[in-house]
């Protein structure tokens, strides 16, 4: 099943939700996106991958760093504490990613990218869905698009194509 048509799914009632996943089955090779399909049906997840995942454990440890980083910005005298904070559940995660993928927990440019363009296509749905908040979302989806081509053009600047 592709993109177009889980889309079709969702909006006919079906309860689907997609996620763009580093790992996954459905792949939307057009945009370079791998997805995961989540059916969800009498209060039940049910997936074409087991979850609870190595890759949800790493979301949840991100989240919860973006939140320490936010709770500084309204407790500046916490800053401290809470760079303590994140440097240890960023080791923990390298830690943990390192001991599931073979010793090496490096990404690649590709996982970089990869991952900017999940988001874009979750900001592209979510645009659909609150019309009202497309603008503010247009904005993030430039700012991102913007990110990513200064990030290519310093860190690999012979493969930089701009979009």
């Amino acid at each position: 099943m592709n993109l177009t048509s889980l889309i079709t799914s969702a909006v006919r009632g079906l309860k689907v939700s997609l996620i763009p996943f580093r790992r996954g089955s459905g792949e939307d090779r057009s945009k370079g996106i791998e997805w995961r399909r989540i059916d969800r049906q009498e209060g039940a997840m049910k997936s074409d991958v087991d979850s609870p995942s190595l890759w949800d454990i790493r979301r949840c440890l991100l989240s919860s760093v973006d939140f320490a980083e936010d709770y500084a910005l309204s407790h500046p005298e916490h800053a401290d504490a809470v760079t303590r904070f994140s440097q240890e559940i960023r080791k923990l995660k390298t830690e943990l990613m390192s001991s599931f993928e073979g010793g090496s927990a490096l990404s690649a440019l590709d996982e970089i990218v990869n991952a900017l363009s999940g988001a874009r296509a979750l900001v592209t749905i979510l645009a659909d869905r609150h019309p009202n908040k497309t603008r503010p979302l247009t904005r993030f989806e430039e700012g991102l698009i913007n990110a990513q081509e200064k990030f290519i053009r310093n860190v690999r600047p012979e493969v930089y194509r701009p979009t």
